[in-house]
This record gives C-alpha cells, structure tokens and sequence, in this order.
C-alpha cells in the first residue's frame, strides 16, 4: 500500500512538474513557432488567400456563363396576344385577329461565352501581378515577425545572462560585507567600513529583484509574439559572422530578396496592366450567346412551343470620356510607385551597409569589453588581497567591484548586440529566415 501510495505521489509530482515548467526552446524552433502560431501572421494568410481568389476569379471569367429565366405574364393587348400565342403554338386563324386575355410562362435558358474580349484577359494577368505582389507582401511580413521573434529570444537571453552576472555580484557582496563585519569586530576596521558595505549589499539586493523581474518579463515578452500566454526558456546559440556574405554579395542578394521591395515592382505591373485595361475598353468584344426558349399557357416548362437561338453579339464602345480619365489616373499611379521603389532601393542599399558596419563595430566592442573584463577581474582580485591585508580602503574594493559589475554588463550587451546586429543585417538583405532557420 505505501508503495502504491509512494508511486502515485511521484507521478503527481513529475505530472505538475511538466506543467509547470517552461519549455525550452531554441533558436530556430522559437522562429518556426513564431511564423506558425503568430495571429498577426494567420491575419496576413487569410488576406493572401483572398487574393489568391481574386486571380481565381479573373481566370473564371473567360468561361462561359449559364443562367435560367423564367418570366410570367398576362394580359389582352393584341400584339402581345398574337405572339404570344404564336410562340406557344396556339395561333390559328380563328384567334389571330381577337386573341383574348393571354397568359404565358416564358423559361428561357442561356449560355453567354466571351469570345474576344481583351480587357478579360489582361485583368487576369493584373490579377495575377497583384497576387505576387500579396505574396510578396505576405513573406516580407514573415521576415519582420521572425526578426522580432528573434530580438525577443536575445532579450530572454541576455536577460537571463544579466540575473546570472546579478546573483554573482551579490555573493561578492554579501562576502565583502561578512569580511567587513569580521574586521570591524576584531578591531581592524571602523564600523563605517561595514556600513558602506552593508550600503553596497543593499544596492546588489534590489538589482536582484530588478533583474529577476526583468527576466520575468522577457519570458512574457517572448509569449507574446509566439502568441501563448505561457512562458518559455530558450537555449542559447552562437550567431557568427559566417552567416554573412561579404558586403556586396549581401546587397545583391537584398535587391533580389527583399520580398516589400518585390512586391511594389509587381504593384507596378499591376498598374501596368490596369492602364492596359483602359486601353482595352477601345477594343470591340465578341461573346457567343445561345438560348432554349419555352412558353406554357399553364405553369413553366409546360411545351407548349420551344426552341433555341444561337448566335455571335459584337459591342463597340465607340466613346466614353471617362476612359481617358480611368487610364490617366492609373497611369500617374504606377509612375508613383515606381518612384517609391527607386527610393525604396537606394534607402535599401544604405541599410545593407549600415548594419554590415554595424557588425564590425559590436565585434570590436565585444572585444574590447573581453579585455576590460580580464583587467576589471585582476583589478578586484589585487584590491581585494590588499584590503584583507590592510592596504586598501573598502571604498577601493567596493569601486572595483562596481568597475567589475560594469565591465561584466558590458560583455553581456556588447554581446547580444553582435549576436542583434548579425541578424539585423541578414534581415536588411531579406534572408533572415533563409539563413537562420533554412527556410
């Protein structure tokens, strides 16, 4: 029974356990996740997909059209009476010249076929402009929540990294503080040596409490743009400058890949394309129309007189002020954008470069600040033996300390700001997703 009972108990325990504790993720998996739970990304799908019905429907606009009709009249007007009657196949000589009141039920079933009608087909290749455009769209907004998801990881991460450099400072304190006590009760010290100590712990105590809420909210923050309302741990990976392609391989390959700037040149073939349309309007349309035709005396479909007609209609828009309006204005439209995208491109190449500077500015920086910490170390470990040993005022060693905290801060940003400034440079070059997840 106590086994029974020990077992049950360990079950319940790793049970909540899982409950309660956060996945882990890494890098790759949070930007996959990203990209798959994201609301804002399903938003932008269902929009996409309503484009891709748009150019679904200008394809089914060249089929032909079937429709049914059915029409009921009544009444003693003579024409009306004679063919009427004529139709259903009722007329004879007795009737022709007094019909009488007449009642019909005309059903007609017709077929209507474009033939030639330019303007149909150049809307389905503007439809279909505008679809690569929505496309286009649609993954340049992918790369922007990707790259979000991604600052939010780095943020979990070097907010995890900070309450570790936190935690490690306040031991240093809390030992600063106990030497401090010890010598001032056996008299090697003035009770103001503890004092500034007991000062400084104080000072470590509450960055604790800063940074474990810190912590705390880079877990929600990385929620969010998974879109889940629990929280997540991360493993830490390694960006390096090997993801990059040296400088001009990286702008060419952002002029073929940025997916905002491709989806304005296939807004300007859209437009293209709707100035075509104006012009089609100029163009004769041919359709092919056939129709069954009944009449009945007495309900619909009755056969009382049938038959078909068949033929080839031509309409001629010879003149229609408002065209020349339609087509200017589509015009001045796609000489807009295309002014955007020229802008787009030359702002483009300069945020290739800036964040390819950026680069090589955060490595020094990291470097630099591996260096400051090596000496920001020995510093504390000299001043630290020299207090112990009488020849250094706690004021030193609290200053080395705080020069040591500063020094361990700085690699802490200076490193997630390489790790940040890599990313955003495959992102200004529109391959963030493509390099970091192989997408």
């Amino acid at each position: 029974m106590k086994i029974k009972i020990f077992f049950l108990a360990l079950l319940m325990f790793l049970f909540n356990y899982k409950l309660l504790s956060a996945e882990t993720l890494t890098l790759s998996e949070t930007l996959k996740k990203a990209l798959k739970e994201n609301h804002y990304i399903k938003a932008k799908n269902y929009e996409f997909l309503s484009k891709e019905k748009d150019l679904y429907i200008s394809k089914y606009s060249l089929y032909p059209k079937i429709y049914l009709e059915e029409k009921f009249t009544t009444g003693n007007y003579n024409s009306y009476g004679v063919f009427t009657k004529l139709n259903q196949e009722t007329l004879t000589m007795t009737n022709f010249f007094n019909p009488g009141t007449v009642s019909n039920f005309h059903t007609s079933i017709n077929l209507e076929m474009p033939l030639y009608v330019r303007e149909l087909f150049v809307n389905r290749e503007m439809k279909k402009s505008f679809f690569l455009s929505s496309k286009n769209d649609l993954g340049n907004f992918r790369e922007e929540i990707a790259f979000q998801a991604f600052k939010a990881y780095l943020g979990l991460l070097k907010a995890k990294a900070y309450l570790d450099m936190v935690k490690k400072s306040l031991e240093e304190a809390e030992e600063v503080y106990r030497v401090a006590k010890v010598r001032v009760k056996n008299g090697l010290a003035v009770s103001s040596d503890e004092l500034r100590a007991f000062v400084y712990l104080k000072e470590r105590q509450s960055a604790l409490i800063k940074a474990e809420n810190d912590l705390k909210i880079a877990k929600k923050a990385l929620g969010v743009i998974l879109s889940e309302e629990k929280d997540y741990d991360v493993l830490e990976e390694t960006l390096k400058e090997d993801n990059l392609p040296i400088l001009d391989d990286l702008i060419k390959e952002a002029m073929k890949n940025r997916k905002d700037l491709m989806s304005n040149k296939y807004n300007i073939e859209a437009l293209k394309h709707l100035v075509e349309i104006e012009k089609s309007k100029y163009y004769p349309k041919v359709y092919l129309a056939l129709s069954y035709l009944n009449d009945g005396r007495s309900f619909p479909m009755q056969g009382d007189g049938s038959g078909y007609v068949a033929g080839i209609n031509l309409r001629w828009d010879i003149f229609d002020k408002t065209r020349n309006d339609g087509k200017d204005k589509a015009l001045s439209e796609a000489h807009r954008l295309k002014e955007i995208v020229n802008q787009m491109e030359k702002e483009i190449i300069f945020r290739v470069k800036e964040s390819y500077y950026r680069v090589e500015e955060t490595k020094k920086r990291f470097e630099l600040a591996q260096e400051a910490l090596k000496e920001a170390e020995e510093t504390y470990r000299l001043i630290k033996l020299r207090y112990q040993n009488d020849l250094a005022k706690i004021l030193e060693l609290i200053d080395a300390e705080t020069a040591l905290n500063i020094a361990r801060n700085s690699i802490i940003i200076s490193q997630y700001d390489y790790f940040e400034a890599i990313g955003k440079c495959l992102y200004e070059a529109g391959i963030f997703t493509k390099n970091i997840i192989k997408e």
